[in-house]
This record gives structure tokens, sequence and C-alpha cells, in this order.
């Protein structure tokens, strides 16, 4: 990517109360602005951190593994 374009990284992770890292296909060349995720089950919360240009770590309030899909947008 250029300089300065719009980058979207998205996919998803299974995760758990003691989380989960996700590895940008695409790094950021700074940092992310923003990401989303929710899981497959809206019983669970999730959350994300540690959010940096290469990872960023995902956590649901449920011991067990769940699907959590994300989107990360930045530069």
């Amino acid at each position: 990517t250029q300089s300065g374009n719009i980058v979207l990284n998205w996919g998803s992770v299974s995760a758990n109360s003691t989380g989960q890292t996700i590895t940008f296909t695409q790094p950021f060349a700074t940092n992310a602005y923003s990401i989303v995720v929710t899981s497959n089950n809206s019983t669970y919360t999730t959350a994300v951190y540690g959010l940096t240009a290469t990872t960023a770590t995902v956590k649901t309030s449920s011991a067990s593994s769940t699907n959590c899909y994300y989107m990360a947008i930045g530069v």
C-alpha cells in the first residue's frame, strides 16, 4: 500500500476469556484507528486489548472458545 492509504483488515478468530491474538494480514503503517469485534454467540461480550500496527488481542466473556469476527481500519 502507498503511504496514507486506508487499510482494512478483517477476518475471524476463535477466542475465549484468556484471549487470542490476531495477526493482521496487512500491517498498518502506524497503527489501527479502530477495530470492531463481535461474537457469533450474542450471549458473550467481546473486548480488544493491545491493539498495535500488526496485532490485536481479543477476549470474550466465555471460558470456552467462540468464533469472533473482526474489522480493523487504519493507515
